[in-house]
């Protein structure tokens, strides 16, 4: 007897009849359905189970100490405002400021392309190709403190 394959529509779709009235855990399995299809296999450790404390930045680094990170990589938003880079270099912790450039791509049905939807949708437009689109679209640059500018070569 052959295995049928399961679509990820079909995926989904269980996923959200079964969790839909948990929205912590519906999040968490959408979160492990996603990383499965883009075969993301880093482990992921819930702040909860570290027994840390603390609040906004300070909450961060004790969280990179408990798992032993040596660098945060720090999302391009918000943070940038409260995050004291110097503190977390003081610390053993280098901070990275990620720089996602969002990918275009073709939608089904010739549909216009609309940046900042779900990963679901990259997932459901390009199927095994979305890793690679995903993977094309990253970058990060090294945090520095305030009022300081990045050195420049001599001419």
């Amino acid at each position: 007897m052959s295995a049928v394959a399961v679509s990820p529509v079909s995926r989904l779709e269980e996923k959200f009849e079964t969790l839909q009235k948990d929205y912590a855990e519906l999040n968490a399995a959408m979160l492990d359905f996603l990383r499965n299809a883009f075969d993301i296999r880093t482990k992921i450790v819930r702040s909860s189970e570290l027994g840390v404390d603390g609040q906004r930045a300070g909450l961060l680094l004790n969280i990179c100490h408990a798992v032993g990170a040596d660098t945060l990589l720090a999302g391009d938003g918000g943070s940038r405002g409260y995050l004291d880079v110097e503190e977390f270099a003081r610390a053993g912790v280098r901070v990275t400021w990620q720089n996602f450039k969002h990918p275009a791509y073709r939608q089904c049905g010739g549909a216009p392309f609309v940046a900042g939807l779900s990963a679901i949708d990259l997932l459901l437009n390009c199927g095994p190709q979305s890793r690679e689109l995903l993977e094309r679209s990253r970058g990060t640059e090294p945090a520095r403190a305030p009022n300081t500018e990045p050195e420049r070569a001599a001419a």
